[in-house]
């Protein structure tokens, strides 16, 4: 069946559908599977470089970073490498949208979590706890 469904670009549930209902064949042809989204390029490199540096440090710092302040801060850099005559940011346009944003978002691994408990222990930590405990477990039997 997995053959099947790679050679057929039909979802692998659908099929088991297909063997255990018996659908149609035009039924088949209306499921078939979507093609998977592509990353797209980046057509300003060294911008999302630095403006990914520079978020980071206020991650460092445990600092709040608002879509706003980040898109300031990516039209400042933008600005910046402008002026400094970079004949590839002469050329191009940017201006910061919603939509670049959310591909730099996923280019980056960038989420709006934020880290609630700055003096959590890791798992780690507690080894020397868990290895009494499981020598009391012992003990008892």
């Amino acid at each position: 069946m997995n053959s099947l469904h790679e050679n057929l670009n039909i979802d692998e549930s659908y099929i088991r559908r297909w063997v255990n209902d018996r659908l149609t064949a035009s039924e088949i042809k209306m499921i078939k599977k979507k093609p998977k989204q592509t990353i797209s390029k980046r057509k300003f490199p060294e911008l999302e470089e630095q403006l990914f540096k520079w978020f980071h440090g206020l991650r460092l710092q445990h600092l709040l970073v608002t879509l706003k302040l980040f898109r300031e801060e990516a039209l400042k850099i933008f600005e910046k490498l402008n002026t400094e005559r970079n004949p590839k940011y002469i050329r191009g346009k940017f201006c910061a949208s919603a939509g670049w944003f959310s591909m730099l978002k996923v280019r980056y691994k960038i989420s709006r979590r934020v880290q609630t408990h700055v003096a959590q222990k890791l798992a780690n930590d507690y080894t020397l706890q868990i290895d009494k405990f499981i020598g009391r477990l012992r003990e008892t039997k």
